[in-house]
C-alpha cells in the first residue's frame, strides 16, 4: 500500500517520523532494527542531525519498500511498489553506490519535470507563431 504525500517540502526529521508511521515502529525500535543508537535516531527526528547516504542506506537494506529518494530528497510516496523495490535494491547492492553519488539519480524527477516545463513552454510559442 502506497502512502501519498503532499507537495510540501519535509525536512529530514518529518520524513523519518513518516518512515516510523508507515512502518508502525517506535523511533527505538528503528534505532534496534538498524543497530544503530536511540540518540542517532532522536537526533534526525528533532531536526539536530540530517539522514546520511549511510543511514538511508541501512533503512532501505532493513526495509526494502521504503524509498531511498523520499528519504533523502521527499521525493514520491515513502512505500515503493514490488518492482521498484527490486530495482532500488539491485541499485544499492550493485556496488555503483562505491562509484557513483546516488543523489543524481534522486535530481532526475525534478529535472524531468522542468523539462516538460520547457516543452509545454515551446510548445505554446510555436502555436502562437503558426498562427500569425
Amino acid at each position: 500500500m502506497k502512502k501519498q504525500l503532499n507537495m510540501e517540502k519535509l525536512n529530514d526529521a518529518d520524513r523519518l517520523k513518516k518512515v516510523m508511521h508507515f512502518l508502525n515502529i517506535s523511533g527505538v525500535d528503528l534505532a534496534m532494527e538498524l543497530e544503530v543508537s536511540k540518540s542517532t535516531i532522536y537526533q534526525i527526528t528533532q531536526g539536530k542531525n540530517n539522514i546520511s547516504d549511510m543511514m538511508a542506506e541501512k533503512i532501505v537494506e532493513k526495509f526494502p519498500s521504503i524509498s531511498y529518494s523520499f528519504l533523502k530528497r521527499g521525493i514520491g510516496n515513502v512505500s515503493l511498489n514490488f518492482n521498484d523495490s527490486q530495482n532500488q535494491k539491485n541499485l544499492l547492492h550493485s556496488g555503483a553506490s562505491k562509484y557513483i553519488d546516488l543523489n543524481i539519480f534522486l535530481e532526475v524527477p525534478e529535472r524531468l519535470k522542468n523539462i516538460e516545463k520547457l516543452l509545454t513552454e515551446l510548445n505554446k510559442k510555436i502555436d502562437s507563431l503558426e498562427k500569425k
